[in-house]
């Protein structure tokens, strides 16, 4: 029998009913009370009859533990009320195996992994044919069913049911006060109420029927009753009373922690809600922020309209600020923060938008810094925008001390109320431990380890963090050499990302795959991941993966030359993967801003080089501060300075052989001295520093990746000066080095003759025989 069954069904069909005559311990949800807090609560005291302590993920955890193996079955209705993190929850209750759930609703959206316990036949879904046949009962209109019921009872009767209009549940002193009774309203009136541990749950529609007739009067009582407890369902029912002063303070105290906690999607269901904003105005702000950060701009620019508030014109900051009107945003972030405001979080919310526009606006970073400190101190009263500015402070840190903010941010996000905000604060962490390592330190590394195998153990419950839970510990373990347990846990991120629809985190997890198959060996897993990639993006319009592309051809023994066009467009696409690929290219890379690009060199078994580069390949240097174009004359005198610093007489004889030419060797040197500041002097000698040559690193990286090896040198070389030579054979000599190493471990470059065709040794060691033989005839071989 499957431990979940799900009941999907429209009000009237007998779904609470049903529950009921299944037996165990029943619980129900209400209209605006379905957050994760709201869960585990209601949970806790259906199951221990205690309050739970600490945050939602801490108190979960804590009663799976008290659990055990202890034998459950919960009925739990009205699941269309539950948040999707709530949902999460709920059904990893099945991680105690005892539990059994039975669980109902109009619909079953916030369950997000019930597609998956269906299939892996954990779970049944019972749809509106399956639960009529199993009950037997044919509903009518349930609406028209109570009116019907409601206009017959007795008019006494009648007018005591109407004072627990707007109650969400009743009491046997809430019915004895009204003078009514259960047995009353169900046998005798036939009203659909359901009774469980000793509460009674009037069903939504006769609870919609009983405000819609009861009078003002009667629903600012039980609004006032509610307003201690449940400010949301107080605030409801004032509204509906027309009373909109009196639900302005429950929302504002609402709203308040909207904003803080950034729960957008909250307040975007209380919008629609809401027949209207008059007697609102003070929260048109904060609603106009949350359709803009659920993606609504329009209709949150409409609402934000000319408005002074902080709140409408932080709004429009930030819309200004997304479309990179920087100096706008600036301009709105700055008022906001001056406009008088019913809360401090609304200008703590603006400042922390003005800073971020001054940061793009290039403003000093350490001045940022220091405000941003400032108005962290300030913030730490709304964890949320604490996370939020501590978030914003990471970018504001050197790359080598942002460890320890970040495990700050870290651990103060797994303590408040949404633990998968962490994701983004152990992402920093992991990118410090890559930068360390690097360095030659890999303690971070091991700490990071734990605290990301902890953090998977919360996001088995907070489920969207899950993806980016097994992520970030696959990454770390490919970076110390566990690669089978990294491809396990990169797998389990690509299923969770698939299930959550979070397509970008799936395309970076088997980016990473594909790269663990490759130091693998397993040729075949990765050319089936690349596949996948390919297919995502034709279908959600993803970045092609042109670098994964080139990395599988390289590997199945395509040369560099063939897959250039391919490295060239993933340069052109920024981020790690262009790291990597200029790399590969013998270009310039300093993966220091993107560590996660360390991780890839790592398993390709590369190393960047940040600095200045002379390539042959395009006759332009390469440097951190530009690209320049040269004739050919420079590009020999630069190539004679790589050698070793000069004078312009020695440069004359190694660029042309003859030191009269010195003369032409000053104004080529000048002209390019006034074009950039690549070359230093010493004394009467030039020097070119810092500098390497791009086909020197192709050979270098050739010793990791055989196909990265230049073979026809000769071709790259401006003519046949002594330089051009002498460097020649420095390379060719590398190159066949490389070649043999290759050899010895029993590999062998495909077209490694075309290195040098006329060395009957070297041909002879390829195992060449005809072009050794075609040598003794005296001819080439080609």
């Amino acid at each position: 029998m499957p431990r979940l069954v799900a009941i999907r069904a429209p009000a009237g069909y007998g779904k609470t009913t049903y529950l009921l005559k299944q037996g165990g311990r029943y619980l129900a949800f209400l209209p605006g009370e379905g957050s994760p807090e709201d869960l585990v609560r209601a949970l806790w005291w259906a199951l221990r009859r205690e309050e739970p302590v600490g945050p939602p993920h801490r108190a979960f955890r804590e009663l799976l533990t008290l659990l055990g193996d202890e034998e459950v079955h919960l009925a739990v209705d009205d699941v269309h009320h539950l948040t999707s993190e709530a949902g999460d929850y709920l059904l990893s209750l099945l991680h105690a195996p005892g539990v059994r759930l039975t669980v109902a609703g109009r619909d079953l959206i916030s369950l997000r992994s019930l597609p998956r316990l269906v299939a892996d036949g954990v779970a049944q879904v019972i749809e509106v044919e399956d639960l009529v046949r199993l009950t037997g009962w044919y509903p009518q209109s349930l609406e028209k069913e109570v009116e019907a019921r409601l206009e017959a009872m007795p008019p006494k009767e009648h007018q005591a049911l109407l004072r627990l209009a707007g109650l969400p549940l009743w009491r046997e002193g809430d019915l004895h006060e009204v003078g009514l009774t259960y047995h009353t309203l169900v046998v005798v009136h036939g009203l659909p109420v359901q009774r469980a541990n000793g509460v009674y749950w009037p069903h939504e529609v006769l609870q919609s029927a009983l405000v819609a007739r009861a009078p003002t009067e009667v629903l600012v009582t039980n609004a006032r009753r509610l307003a201690e407890k449940h400010p949301p369902l107080a605030a409801r029912l004032y509204l509906q009373a027309g009373v909109a002063e009196a639900a302005l303070p429950l929302l504002l105290r609402q709203a308040e922690e909207w904003v803080s906690e950034g729960l957008w999607s909250e307040a975007v269901s209380w919008i629609e809600a809401l027949p209207s904003l008059k007697g609102l105005e003070p929260l048109q702000g904060v609603f106009a922020l949350a359709l803009l950060e659920t993606g609504q701009v329009e209709r949150a620019l409409r609402l934000a309209g000319i408005q002074d508030d902080p709140f409408s014109l932080a709004t429009r900051g930030i819309a200004a600020f997304r479309r990179g009107d920087f100096k706008e945003a600036l301009a709105l972030a700055k008022k906001a923060s001056q406009s008088p405001s019913w809360t401090p979080v609304g200008a703590i919310l603006a400042e922390r938008v003005a800073l971020a526009t001054r940061l793009a606006l290039d403003e000093p970073r350490d001045v940022l810094l220091q405000e941003a400190q400032g108005l962290l101190a300030r913030a730490e009263i709304y964890p949320g925008q604490a996370l939020m500015v501590r978030s914003f402070i990471l970018h504001l840190l050197p790359s080598g001390g942002k460890y320890g903010e970040a495990l700050t941010g870290f651990q103060k996000a797994l303590e408040g109320r949404s633990p998968v905000r962490a994701a983004s604060f152990l992402s920093v962490m992991v990118e410090s431990a890559f930068i360390e390592a690097n360095k030659g330190d890999p303690s971070l590394l091991h700490q990071t380890l734990g605290h990301a195998a902890r953090y998977r153990e919360v996001a088995t419950i907070a489920r969207p963090a899950l993806p980016y839970a097994y992520k970030l510990e696959a990454s770390l373990r490919a970076y110390l050499g566990d690669l089978d347990e990294a491809a396990s846990l990169l797998e389990k991120a690509r299923g969770e990302s698939l299930a959550l629809g979070a397509t970008s985190v799936w395309a970076s997890a088997t980016e990473l795959l594909l790269e663990v198959y490759l130091a693998q060996g397993k040729l075949q897993e990765a050319a089936r991941a690349l596949s996948e990639l390919e297919q995502v993006h034709l279908t959600h319009n993803l970045p092609a993966p042109y670098l994964h592309r080139a990395l599988l051809q390289l590997r199945m023994g395509q040369d560099l030359e063939r897959i250039r066009e391919d490295l060239a467009q993933a340069v052109e696409l920024g981020g790690e993967n262009a790291i990597v690929a200029r790399t590969l290219m013998g270009l310039p890379a300093d993966p220091t801003g993107k560590p996660f690009a360390l991780l890839s060199l790592r398993l390709l078994g590369l190393e960047a080089w940040p600095k200045r580069v002379l390539s042959l390949r395009d006759r332009k240097l390469y440097t951190p501060d530009g690209t320049y174009s040269l004739s050919e004359v420079e590009l020999r005198i630069l190539l004679a300075l790589l050698l070793s610093p000069a004078t312009a007489d020695e440069l004359a004889e190694r660029v042309y052989g003859d030191p009269a030419k010195a003369g032409a060797v000053h104004t080529a040197v000048h002209r390019l001295r006034q074009r950039a500041p690549i070359l230093s002097r010493h004394g009467t000698r030039y020097a070119l520093e810092n500098c390497r040559l791009d086909l020197a690193l192709n050979i270098e990286a050739a010793r990791q990746v055989p196909t990265l090896l230049p073979l026809e040198l000769r071709a790259y070389f401006p003519g046949d000066c002594p330089v051009c030579l002498e460097w020649y054979e420095n390379l060719l000599l590398e190159a066949k080095a490389v070649v043999r190493e290759w050899l010895a471990k029993g590999v062998r470059i495909p077209g490694a003759e075309l290195l040098d065709p006329e060395d009957p040794e070297y041909l002879g060691a390829l195992g060449n025989t005809p072009a050794v033989e075609t040598l003794r005839e005296g001819h080439v071989w080609r």
